[in-house]
């Protein structure tokens, strides 16, 4: 399992490390040159008992060089290269900060629902799944819970 580290929105993130993003809102081009973009997908998947479902979701980041931070400075979930060796920075070692530029209209199923789209049906059939499977795990710990306190 991947450690937890904070996450932080595309506002908050304006606001840490405001050279890297354009004054204007309207704009979606990085300032930095030292940025490239990537793009994951991941998925969210549930089980109903039966069957496993999974709903694929799409995440951009920019990769940027922090030229700004390499020197005695540190964002906090942002230090992407460990110097768990050293303690400390090496001298003339390059920080990657990836930031993600996706947001929540960016995966919005909800507004497919109101379609009858092959989408909205494979969402309708994930969001059933999920109901399962929240009724099933508070009857297991509800069966969990009387069994403790008969004991």
């Amino acid at each position: 399992m991947a450690p937890p580290i904070p996450v932080y929105d595309k506002d908050e993130i304006r606001q840490m490390l405001p050279r890297i993003y354009p004054t204007s809102r309207d704009l979606q081009e990085l300032k930095s040159k030292g940025c490239e973009l990537f793009e994951i997908v991941q998925h969210q998947c549930t089980f109903d008992g039966n069957k496993i479902l999974c709903l694929p979701f799409k995440r951009v980041f920019a990769r940027c060089l922090d030229e700004f931070f390499t020197s005695n400075q540190e964002v906090i979930g942002y230090k992407l290269k460990p110097t768990h060796l050293t303690g400390r920075l090496v001298e003339n070692e390059k920080i990657w900060r990836n930031i993600e530029i996706t947001d929540a209209l960016d995966n919005d199923y909800l507004g497919d629902l109101k379609t009858e789209s092959p989408a909205s049906v494979d969402l309708r059939e994930f969001l059933n799944a999920d109901k399962i499977l929240q009724a099933k795990m508070e009857d297991y710990y509800d069966r969990m819970n009387n069994r403790e306190i008969k004991r």
